[in-house]
């Protein structure tokens, strides 16, 4: 998303209000054991996304270009942000998240496959990922009555997403593309932790890797 194979375009912090930078390729931000990935640091702020139980952690990765990336197994990975300030304060206004995730498993059979989740028991708040059940890329910010959606990325193949949420409009893209916007409801900002590759109730895993997640408010 923000780099060629071998040239690095342009860095997020340079852009104002970028509260979140999660950056596989830095390798100095990621704690592992023997590849397993205990604590993922954002480039921006003092956030962190974890996860103590030796069981659930993804692993790094190197797996496009040469380049690192977290690998989730689609059975128990995944990682969380529990920090109050980062939870309890975004989304609470306008935002924009852009995710750079390779899939190497989709479809119907599979059901859902988050990449991102934030939100109480299936209700308000943010979603992000595949649903098998309408097989595309989907952006959902109000309990399955308000989405908008995108068409599946294409297995094995690096894919850029970006959502964003103003106080008229949802918009989605896919590689620089817009795929679809709507207008919707305000987002409620909830104080639940902030999941990486599964949903809310921990169910739900991505098979898969995530490369970067950037959000700015």
């Amino acid at each position: 998303m923000l780099y060629y194979p071998t040239a690095k375009l342009w860095e997020p912090d340079k852009l104002p209000n970028c509260v979140l930078w999660l950056d596989a390729n830095d390798s100095s931000t990621i704690t592992a054991v023997s590849g397993a990935v205990s604590s993922w640091n954002s480039r921006i702020g003092n956030f962190q996304a974890v996860q103590a139980n030796t069981n659930f952690r993804p692993i790094i990765d190197v797996y496009s270009q040469k380049r690192n990336t977290i690998f989730f197994d689609g059975v128990n990975d995944f990682l969380q942000i529990n920090s109050a300030s980062f939870n309890t304060n975004f989304f609470s206004t306008d935002f924009t998240i852009a995710i750079s995730v390779i899939y190497t498993r989709i479809g119907v059979t599979f059901g859902v496959n988050p990449v991102i989740t934030k939100r109480t028991a299936g209700t308000n708040g943010i979603f992000i990922g595949q649903l098998g059940s309408t097989d595309s890329m989907t952006f959902d910010w109000g309990g399955n009555t308000n989405r908008i959606t995108s068409t599946n990325p294409v297995i094995s193949t690096n894919t850029t997403y970006l959502v964003s949420r103003d106080s008229a409009d949802r918009r989605l893209s896919r590689n620089g593309l817009i795929s679809s916007n709507a207008a919707g409801s305000a987002n409620v900002n909830t104080i639940s932790n902030l999941f990486i590759g599964c949903l809310e109730n921990q169910t739900n895993f991505m098979k898969g890797a995530i490369n970067e997640i950037i959000m700015y408010q």
